[in-house]
């Protein structure tokens, strides 16, 4: 790529194929059922037709989903395992994009590819205070360095834990971009894909980040944020989406997940 940053254009939010989600999976690290709640809520909320594969070592075997093996390697990180299976998805959907999807992200009312296309960056990079010293913020600002010096400016955290849609072609192109290995672990490739080619100018998107305007998720990362199923359903009220990690994965958020997802 020999530009710095591609010419801005409207994302295609006609797409008349079926759209492939595709999951990462790694069964080893699972700590819940989350899956199967996850592609539940894909199915009942994804509006648009679409066919759903789960990617990993271990099938979940959850009726209509089709798997897909991949082996990770227990000495790389996610990040770096995760390169090599969208390396197949490029391969597998060349001539379409995809919806990266994670077991730990729900969709909670319907939902369009338009509005997964166009989801909301967090923030301006400028925005933050300190770079942060834990392993993701290194990954972080690594990634915000690495746009900054070739250009980016301004750098935006596309980190959302939402799903992600790519263009294969898009994404083909970001494996040296910059002569930087963009799948080997050291940036977020979500980051740099969408700061090359979100679908708006730069001031579109700062304006996208107005906290009135990003309140589509609902997160949940320790156990104070999820310690009581009410205080939960409050946050739930009118975002798009759920996610957590495994310290957020307490008991009430369980049930809630279990309520909203019941068959």
């Amino acid at each position: 790529m020999t530009e710095k940053r591609a010419e801005y254009k409207t994302a295609n939010n006609n797409i008349t194929h079926i759209i492939p989600v595709i999951y990462p999976f790694a069964a080893n690290k699972a700590v819940w059922n989350e899956i199967h709640y996850s592609v539940r809520s894909l199915k009942r909320y994804l509006t648009e037709p679409h066919h759903i594969y789960i990617m990993g070592r271990i099938d979940p075997q959850i009726p209509g989903t089709e798997f897909i093996y991949h082996e990770d390697f227990p000495d790389l990180t996610t990040e770096q395992n995760n390169a090599s299976k969208l390396d197949i998805c490029v391969q597998a959907f060349e001539d379409t994009g995809f919806i990266w999807m994670n077991d730990d992200i729900y969709l909670l009312k319907p939902t369009k590819l338009y509005d997964i296309i166009n989801t909301k960056p967090l923030c301006d990079m400028a925005d933050y205070k300190t770079r942060g010293t834990r392993p993701w913020q290194q990954l972080l600002w690594n990634t915000r360095d690495l746009l900054a010096h070739n250009g980016i400016d301004p750098v935006f955290n596309f980190s959302t834990h939402t799903p992600q849609y790519y263009e294969s072609k898009k994404l083909d192109d970001l494996d040296y971009v910059y002569g930087y290995p963009v799948f080997e672990g050291k940036v977020l490739f979500e980051m740099v894909y969408h700061n090359i080619y979100r679908p708006c100018p730069p001031e579109d998107v700062r304006y996208m980040c107005h906290p009135v305007l990003t309140k589509e998720k609902a997160g949940f990362y320790n156990h104070q944020q999820a310690a009581t199923v009410a205080g939960i359903r409050e946050r739930l009220k009118g975002c798009r989406y759920l996610n957590h990690d495994d310290n957020g994965l307490t008991p009430a958020l369980q049930q809630v997940i279990m309520e909203i997802f019941a068959d």
